[in-house]
């Protein structure tokens, strides 16, 4: 995962910094959406998220899944003001209309009239306590054993579990997560004329911490293209759990269906 540190502004409100995750978090559930400014670093200039090649994966699959950008906290907050100020109004106007009740003519003076005295309550007789016999103490269950199921090893030279390393099985599950957004880049690729070839192949390193470095796309005439940039973007935003050891460079195949 990148350190960069994002920034957008909607309705002349600047918001952020966030890290790459977390701003992947506001697409996903519309909070930063097409045709909002952003950028990367305080120093960096402001350009439309969907001119940024590593976002538009995320932002069409948002897109398609219906998200559409909602207003803002601070347009949220102004709605929730006016409604307390209307409230507040409505609330004066009902007390000034209660005051100016009409005036009524005074009610004949009531007269008391002696009660009669109430018989006295019958003596309430106390029941004997019951005796406070000893619980018995339940029996202790015995433990049942539990078997450990043996752990999966996925077999492969680049694959294979290191002592406190990551398991091949958790490798590829992590790279699965970013086939959908590499299906995006090249359906886009292909809709704009670019010819996807038969065989491709990615590789990147796994640091310890999780985070993802040196993705790279082959063969190397494609990794120059819209779509090589556009996969090395989802790889280097996949997030691993962290893990004692050196870090771990993986490869894997990829193969397009073009009909």
């Amino acid at each position: 995962m990148s350190d960069d540190l994002w920034y957008w502004r909607r309705e002349g409100t600047v918001y952020g910094p966030v890290d790459t995750e977390a701003f992947e978090e506001r697409i996903e559930t519309g909070q930063v959406g097409r045709g909002d400014p952003v950028r990367s670093g305080s120093g960096a200039p402001w350009q439309r998220l969907e001119h940024y090649p590593e976002w538009e994966a995320v932002l069409e699959t948002a897109e398609e899944r219906g998200v559409r950008p909602g207003p803002s906290q601070a347009v949220v907050r102004r709605r929730r003001l006016m409604g307390l100020v209307i409230g507040l109004v409505v609330v004066i106007l009902g007390l000034g209309l209660g005051l100016r009740s009409p005036t009524t003519s005074p009610s004949p003076p009531l007269v008391s009239v002696p009660a009669a005295p109430l018989p006295a309550a019958p003596p309430v007789l106390s029941a004997p306590e019951k005796p406070d016999f000893p619980k018995p103490k339940p029996k202790p269950r015995p433990k049942r054993s539990r078997k450990k199921a043996p752990k999966k090893i996925v077999i492969g030279s680049n694959t294979a579990p290191k002592d406190g390393g990551l398991s091949g099985e958790a490798i590829a599950r992590g790279f699965r997560r970013g086939l959908p957004r590499i299906q995006a880049c090249a359906k886009r690729y292909a809709t704009g004329g670019g010819q996807i070839p038969s065989k491709m192949a990615v590789s990147y390193s796994i640091r310890n911490s999780g985070s993802v470095t040196e993705a790279k796309v082959r063969p190397h005439e494609i990794a120059q293209t819209p779509l090589g940039r556009c996969i090395v973007g989802v790889l280097r935003r996949l997030q691993y759990p962290s893990y004692r050891g050196e870090a771990r460079t993986v490869s894997f195949p990829l193969a397009f269906n073009q009909k």
